[in-house]
């Protein structure tokens, strides 16, 4: 797997710096699926007579697909591939990096974190504006637990942007009113000395808009929460640190999955929004003493689960192989695979709305700090993986 990943990152890395010059729109060449196909088809991926050609009247995705992209100047920008799979547009021309983003999920407009200050750009590119601006972070302690901003997330009317600014801050984005719900927790040591206990950022908003999911750090290490819009209260998961790749299930609770062992235990709980109480649905240690590792869950509409799932009888050292299984709503019971591969060092993965298929970044050779990595299609049925042909990170929907 790692032999193949590299050569699917090198291909795929050349191919996005030969399509990465701005501009409004920009159409990968045929050589790039040559290439690419080439490569796939070398490692038995798949050939090239299978699922390289989309027909005219179709389209690959659900939605248009928005991500950051880091060209060699490493001013990092946001750009859509649309429903095509093969039309890829550049929407932000900022003289610094785009640190991070949200799309209005009604009108596919962005909101996006240069700096200290927050753009709104509609869904062309056109009209920016600047929604927020933030005291300067010349990086020190106070300043960076403070004042700095990031994590925005647009409420599901388009009407309102979270993010963090020395906690959670709610911006209306027409009458431009804000309003704190929580502010970050710092102790005060004495010269100088801050020590974070809690600080706030916004996850993502609940199915039906009336909650929040928070992300809390701590000096080492953090949990999960859900803030109340109406009240600013806040219902802490568990005890101790919950950690990673949550996700909302049908009925309005939240899954969170752990691929890790170290400061956190692997497996796969659920979370009552309500109280907070947490329900184990894959341990850690399985009673035989198998470790078990879950990544990215997903809910269908008919309750079962999509994860990647691994399990090995020992401490693994080093990088573990998952596959891709389906379970029932327990989480746990009638676990099946769905693909023959087996799957490492995702840096972030999406899924479709309606988990027919999952678009992760992988690793590209040599690494990149922005964690960007060429993106690539697994369905959940045996067909041949699919590169999208560029390379991005912050992988997002839009409308």
């Amino acid at each position: 797997m790692k032999n193949r990943t590299i050569l699917i990152a090198t291909t795929l890395f050349m191919s996005a710096l030969a399509c990465n010059i701005p501009g409004a729109t920009v159409e990968p060449e045929d050589t790039l699926a040559t290439s690419v196909a080439a490569t796939l088809a070398a490692e038995g991926i798949f050939t090239p007579e299978e699922n390289t050609v989309i027909p005219e009247d179709e389209n690959l995705l659900p939605h248009s697909l928005y991500y950051l992209e880091e060209p060699e100047d490493g001013l990092t920008q946001v750009w859509r591939l649309e429903r095509d799979g093969i039309t890829h547009t550049q929407l932000t021309f900022e003289l610094e990096p785009v640190l991070d983003y949200a799309v209005n999920p009604v009108d596919g407009s962005l909101a996006y974190v240069v700096g200290t200050q927050i753009y709104w750009v509609d869904a062309t590119g056109a009209g920016r504006l600047l929604l927020a601006e933030g005291a300067a972070v010349e990086g020190s302690d106070a300043e960076v637990y403070r004042n700095r901003i990031s994590n925005p997330i647009w409420s599901l009317d388009g009407a309102t942007l979270a993010y963090a600014e020395g906690g959670v801050v709610f911006l209306d984005v027409i009458s431009g009113e804000k309003r704190v719900l929580v502010e970050n927790e710092i102790e005060d040591l004495g010269d100088g000395n801050l020590i974070p206990r809690r600080l706030y950022f916004p996850e993502m908003f609940s199915p039906d808009g009336s909650k929040l999911l928070v992300n809390i750090g701590f000096l080492e290490g953090g949990t999960l929460a859900i803030l109340d819009p109406d009240t600013s209260e806040v219902v802490f998961f568990g005890e101790g640190i919950v950690c990673c790749h949550p996700a909302w299930t049908n009925d309005g609770q939240v899954v969170v999955a752990s691929p890790y062992l170290g400061l956190i235990d692997s497996g796969l709980w659920r979370y009552d929004t309500s109280s907070g109480s947490e329900e184990v649905l894959i341990p850690s240690l399985s009673p035989d003493e198998t470790f078990n590792f879950v990544g990215w869950p997903m809910q269908l509409p008919n309750g079962d689960f999509q994860y990647f799932y691994a399990s090995t009888p020992e401490y693994p050292e080093g990088e573990t192989d998952f596959i891709l299984v389906r379970s029932s709503s327990d989480g746990s019971t009638d676990r099946t695979p769905l693909r023959p591969e087996t799957f490492s060092d995702f840096r972030q993965a999406l899924w479709a709305p309606d988990g027919s298929f999952i678009i992760v970044i992988q690793p590209e050779f040599g690494d990149t700090p922005s964690g960007q990595g060429p993106l690539l299609m697994i369905n959940t049925e045996e067909t041949p993986i699919f590169p999208l042909g560029f390379n991005g990170s912050d992988l997002a929907w839009g409308p």
